[in-house]
């Protein structure tokens, strides 16, 4: 899957038009962020393992019929 654009529009219509699922934009984000080599930028991620479980969790809320607005948006604190 290409992701031209890393903007939280993007993502959003993304995810509601249901044309990319959450583990596939998973995957380009890690695969975008595995290129990028500043080190120093990031004080700590998270495990892939840990966000390929976190991403089934939120998909079985949403399966559900529950309501998560930012479902599937990526961000950095």
């Amino acid at each position: 899957m290409a992701l031209g654009s890393l903007d939280l529009t993007a993502y959003a219509a993304l995810r509601h038009e249901g044309t990319a699922a959450l583990d596939e934009i998973l995957s380009v984000l890690l695969g975008r962020l595995s290129e990028y080599r500043d080190g120093a930028v990031w004080i700590f991620l998270v495990p892939e393992e840990d966000l390929r479980a976190q991403a089934k969790f939120l998909a079985q809320r949403l399966a559900k019929g529950e309501s998560l607005p930012l479902y599937g948006v990526p961000f950095a604190v």
